[in-house]
């Protein structure tokens, strides 16, 4: 019996007894075919991100099954020759690369995008090399984002840019004391703060839209100044030390006041330093009462921020030994119309 595969012509011998034993037929096929190379899928490979595949090889692996019974039917009939291409025996390669096209046009739209996160004088940039490693694509084209790496990302590259962070300090240029270090303060409630799992979802947005963007992470808590000195140039400068508080607008100084501020030698009743923001601000307010605190302090503007505030009243209402109660810094009312 002489075999002609395609693109070749191969003989292999078969003794008579397999006229005569359809079983032992099967498995001697596949010796004397042994050299067959199995079928070749399609498969897709990125390149600086453009994405392209190779089309699919079927190879020429037989299946010995298809070919022992075009082979019984042929010997039946008196052919000695069979031509494999008319066995139609060869195995066909399962994935076809028109298969795969609308996953390559779904991954080749991502090529070139960028996310950049602005931070005022700083920037991050998510590109698509780092992109690449977090996408996967279906054969429909559908694109799915490893929320994983994504997570992984935000938590390495946006959260380090957080001041709302225990143990949290930032330096700062004192109108008096010059450049000095000012810590978050056990209650201070200043600064920025990632909610991390909505800037997730919000990446992953950006990543299916296809379109590069600039924006900005989304936050639990927000400042005023997104720059490195988050601060900015529009703020209140309570400096304990020298007993003066500084308002300034625009990088402007528009207010300088004497202050009274809490017993420094006592810790319950200190001013504690830190950075704040402003809460509330009222008019005739009594801090405090004889019941709960021990005392009355009635003031005439309240300027609130957590447990402490600045606290506006007439100098001659408010001899020194006042300066124990501890939440309160202390100003001349005449003073607060400019604030």
């Amino acid at each position: 019996m002489v075999y002609a595969p395609a693109a070749q012509v191969g003989i292999y011998g078969f003794c008579g007894q397999f006229l005569f034993g359809i079983e032992p037929l099967e498995p001697d096929i596949l010796l004397q075919l042994g050299h067959n190379t199995a079928d070749g899928c399609p498969y897709s490979k990125g390149k600086r991100w453009h994405v392209f595949h190779r089309s699919e090889d079927n190879g020429d692996m037989i299946d010995a099954t298809i070919l022992m019974n075009y082979t019984l039917e042929q010997m039946r009939e008196g052919n000695n020759t069979i031509k494999l291409e008319d066995a139609d025996c060869y195995l066909q390669a399962e994935v076809k690369s028109e298969d795969l096209q609308a996953a390559l046009d779904a991954a080749n739209s991502l090529a070139g995008l960028t996310i950049t996160y602005d931070f005022d004088d700083r920037q991050e940039v998510l590109d698509t090399s780092t992109i690449a490693d977090w996408i996967t694509t279906d054969t429909d084209g559908k694109i799915s984002v490893d929320e994983n790496k994504v997570k992984a990302w935000v938590n390495e590259n946006l959260v380090k840019y957080d001041t709302f962070v225990p143990g949290y300090t930032r330096t700062f240029h004192s109108t008096m004391q010059g450049t000095i270090e000012v810590p978050l303060g056990d209650y201070g409630i200043y600064g920025w703060k990632t909610d991390v799992d909505a800037t997730v979802e919000k990446l992953k947005e950006y990543i299916l839209a296809g379109e590069s963007v600039t924006v900005e992470p989304e936050y639990s808590q927000r400042g005023y100044c997104r720059a490195t000195d988050d601060i900015g140039d529009s703020y209140a400068e309570v400096d304990i030390t020298n007993q003066k508080v500084f308002v300034y607008k625009d990088g402007e100084l528009v207010i300088e006041s004497d202050c009274v501020t809490g017993l420094a030698s006592d810790p319950e009743r200190a001013t504690p330093p830190g950075v704040y923001r402003v809460w509330t601000m009222e008019k005739d307010v009594v801090l405090g009462t004889y019941a709960v605190q021990g005392y009355e302090a009635p003031v005439n503007y309240w300027m609130n921020f957590t447990e402490i505030g600045i606290g506006f009243t007439t100098w001659r209402e408010l001899p020194m030994v006042a300066t124990s109660i501890r939440p309160m810094v202390r100003m001349a009312v005449s003073t607060c119309h400019w604030m």
